[in-house]
């Protein structure tokens, strides 16, 4: 799970298209354990690197990440003023649609916030991971600064993320 190529997540089109390639887990910048983790999707393609032990890893993490599995929870949103307040890093979550009501004061309300670590404020779109320093420098290709930074898109043509900003 710690492996540099371990998982590869692909936002395949549209102004969001990314390739991502990293270890499910690390630690950051901070010595946080971070994880780098996605299911497949309409909007995401995931690749993980075939080896028996990841592919275990793999196996596990579905099976404990499905809806209604031992120790998950559901959240039902459908009251005016209900929300969920989550720290991405902690909490492993998904989303379903949401479906406005009959009536005028069951429609559908998002506001969405994002809070980001002083000095990471400003919007990036980047293929490389946040990656600890020391972990980083063996691999600048993927976690170095070169790639950590700006606005990138991912061109399935020529299956290379350009830097766009």
């Amino acid at each position: 799970m710690f492996q540099h190529d371990a998982i590869t997540v692909q936002r395949p089109r549209g102004k969001g298209a990314i390739k991502v390639t990293g270890p499910v887990l690390y630690v950051d910048q901070n010595q946080l354990p971070r994880v780098f983790f996605r299911k497949s999707s309409g909007e995401y393609l995931i690749n993980w690197k075939q080896n028996k032990e990841l592919l275990r890893a793999k196996d596990f993490l579905h099976e404990y990440t499905e809806p209604f599995c031992p120790g998950s929870y559901f959240v039902h949103l459908a009251n005016k003023g209900e929300g969920v307040l989550i720290r991405n890093r902690d909490i492993v979550h998904g989303r379903t649609a949401f479906i406005d009501g009959n009536n005028e004061d069951k429609k559908r309300v998002l506001a969405r916030k994002w809070y980001m670590e002083k000095g990471h404020g400003k919007y990036k779109h980047v293929p490389g991971l946040l990656v600890n320093s020391q972990f980083a420098e063996y691999f600048p290709d993927q976690f170095g600064n070169s790639v950590l930074d700006g606005e990138w898109l991912y061109d399935k043509q020529k299956d290379i993320n350009v830097r766009i900003k």
